[in-house]
């Protein structure tokens, strides 16, 4: 019995980080944000083309 309560004592600060708020919000924020956009608006290309063009 005393080398469970051992083993508890050791592992407490680990199970206590883990399920801290902060930790659980920094991990659903890492692994649930938004996906980058990966889609190339044509017109916003072409604008930025035509722009460096004429400054020439």
């Amino acid at each position: 019995m005393k080398n469970k309560l051992d083993s508890l004592k050791f592992f407490a600060p680990l199970v206590q980080i883990a399920l801290c708020p902060v930790t659980i919000l920094f991990l659903w924020t890492m692994f649930a944000g938004p996906e980058a956009i990966t889609e190339i608006n044509e017109e916003l290309v072409g604008q930025n083309l035509m722009k460096k063009l004429n400054h020439k």
